[in-house]
């Protein structure tokens, strides 16, 4: 069965026409969010309340992101037209890693470690966002992404997407969407309502 991205029509027209939150993208943005997989409600056995990209109750990325950007807390007083205005006012992008792929059954939570394992080898059941189709000729002053642990000693459990990973930091220098590695950030995952992550999110979108 194919499981499915929940906003699967916004990824793909951000790789058919360059189009995020309703308009064109500009050549030269601020960032690029990039997560792993958001699955939409029949692609998984838990619900997925998700209005928006990062948009659960659970999750503090619409606190982390604006709060370090214009001082104001959007993950409580927010909604997907205020999200949606706030990327296009500060140019910022968000995507995932996988659009879709092929499994034997739904998935049981939207953990990484669950999505890998349904991940061939060598990705060839798997939809992977074209970021080379997407940012032709668009430039990012720095990326991030919404994990911190990449490490392959460190994370035997995700192979597949660490894989997908590097060869997406590969795509981005090769093509010029970003010119060195050190404007590529790594931050905790923003479900965490932790001092420490909150910090690393504020030193990430600051410097």
């Amino acid at each position: 069965m194919k499981l499915k991205h929940k906003f699967l029509n916004e990824l793909e027209l951000l790789e058919e026409k360059q189009e995020f939150c309703g308009r064109k993208i500009k050549n030269k943005c601020n960032i690029l969010i990039i997560g792993t997989f958001n699955p939409d409600n029949e692609s998984c056995l838990k619900e997925n309340e998700a209005s928006w990209f990062y948009g659960r109750d659970k999750s503090w990325f619409w606190k982390y992101l604006p709060e370090n950007i214009i001082g104001t807390n959007l993950h409580e007083n927010g909604s997907v037209d205020v999200w949606k205005n706030f990327c296009r006012e500060h140019n910022i992008i968000i995507v995932d890693l996988i659009k879709s792929f092929e499994a034997q059954s739904k998935l049981v939570d939207f953990k990484d470690s669950s999505i890998d394992v349904s991940i061939n080898e060598k990705s060839s059941n798997t939809a992977i966002f074209d970021f080379n189709r997407a940012f032709d000729g668009i430039t990012f002053e720095k990326v991030i992404y919404t994990r911190k642990g990449w490490e392959p000693n460190k994370n035997k459990d995700i192979p597949c997407l660490i894989k997908i990973k590097d060869d997406t930091n590969n795509i981005l220098l090769q093509n010029g969407i970003i010119c060195s590695e050190s404007q590529i950030k790594y931050c905790p995952a923003p479900w965490q309502k932790r001092k420490s992550t909150s910090l690393q999110w504020e030193i990430a979108i600051k410097n």
